[in-house]
């Protein structure tokens, strides 16, 4: 495992070291473990942090940063993660970091060190690869303290995207649903292009994962409906509001709609969804058919608003867990340091392709 030591600080009277590696730090899972992630709408604990720290896409690197006390340098107070990529804008390809895991220990919360690390970790990085690059990261509209801290360093919001629910009561399998074949990637990425024209920051080259990719054929053999997923494990701490507390302490004991609420959840998200004009109900079939491969009641979809695929999913109808939990909003938040004004113009512009790489 390769560490650096970037800079020593310190800070409240203690030394810290302040640490790159390039692969991840099994003493920083303790600290990530225990985080207790979201805003004051929805917190949750990530219990699959292996999925969020550990890509799943091809010529993805993952910059891992640290905060360590001199004194104890097993301990990990602070985290941060940047995962480096190529998104495409138009027809441009540019590379880009994606910062994710944002974490400092609950003793040392409020302190200043989350803008040390976020700081720190931007910085080192741009000595490493200093060419042009895009910094980008994703922040809860409601998550206030997090908003102002990314704002404090430069960063602005060029975006705004949600997370509805797709659930449903009852699954059942599809006998249509194949796995996307290898010899068919090629077609399905040009295909996705195709769906998603004038979308920005797309990547599926990168992000199309066979092994979790399953679309539905007509009897021509062309491809109708198509969807990727990928299995998440959290434990709600609170939902806000009248529905929140509904969800939490009751909902889980309801007959039927206990299936779909839980505290300890296990459900999936979705990502690079496709669906040929009039198959939308083969695109419902495939996603009740992967929440049920994944002996799931729920999925999760990061979307623009303003992408047509959005009013298609609500036009399939989103099930009852979006109509208790709503459509949460997240900030894009990109640093316009070496970024030139007309892309950034241009992503503002949107709509918004998020990817399913971005844990």
């Amino acid at each position: 495992m390769s560490a650096e030591t970037m800079f020593q600080f310190k800070f409240k009277n203690v030394e810290y070291s302040f640490v790159r590696q390039t692969e991840f730090n099994s003493r920083a899972r303790e600290l990530l473990y225990k985080t207790i992630w979201g805003t004051s709408e929805v917190k949750y604990r990530q219990m699959d942090i292996a999925n969020a720290v550990v890509p799943l896409g091809e010529n993805i690197d993952v910059e891992h940063y640290y905060v360590v006390p001199l004194a104890d340098t097993k301990i990990v107070i602070a985290s941060y993660l940047l995962f480096s990529k190529k998104l495409n804008i138009d027809q441009e390809k540019i590379k880009v970091f994606y910062g994710s895991q944002l974490s400092v220990d609950p003793k040392h919360s409020g302190q200043g060190l989350g803008k040390i690390i976020l700081n720190g970790a931007i910085e080192s990085s741009r000595l490493h690869n200093p060419a042009p690059r895009l910094d980008y990261a994703y922040v809860e509209t409601t998550n206030v303290n997090s908003y102002k801290l990314f704002k404090s360093l430069g960063y602005e919001n060029l975006g705004t995207f949600h997370v509805p629910s797709f659930s449903r009561t009852f699954t059942k399998s599809d006998p249509r649903v194949i796995r996307l074949p290898f010899q068919e990637r090629a077609a399905m990425v040009e295909l996705l292009n195709k769906f998603y024209h004038g979308h920005v920051l797309t990547d599926f080259e990168f992000s199309l994962n066979l092994n979790f990719y399953a679309v539905i054929k007509n009897h021509f053999g062309e491809i109708i409906a198509g969807a990727q997923y990928v299995p998440h494990h959290w434990y709600l701490e609170s939902l806000a509001g009248i529905d929140g507390w509904f969800s939490i302490h009751l909902a889980p004991w309801i007959p039927f709609l206990g299936r779909q609420i839980k505290r300890d959840m296990h459900f999936v998200r979705f990502g690079n969804l496709y669906v040929k004009e009039g198959s939308e109900k083969d695109l419902c079939s495939l996603l009740v058919h992967l929440l049920n491969l994944n002996q799931v009641h729920t999925g999760t979809i990061y979307i623009d608003h303003r992408s047509s695929i959005y009013t298609k999913l609500k036009n399939i109808g989103l099930g009852i867990v979006n109509s208790l939990a709503g459509e949460n909003p997240v900030e894009l938040m990109i640093h316009p340091v070496g970024v030139d004004k007309s892309v950034r113009d241009r992503i503002k512009e949107g709509p918004i392709h998020i990817s399913l790489l971005d844990a």
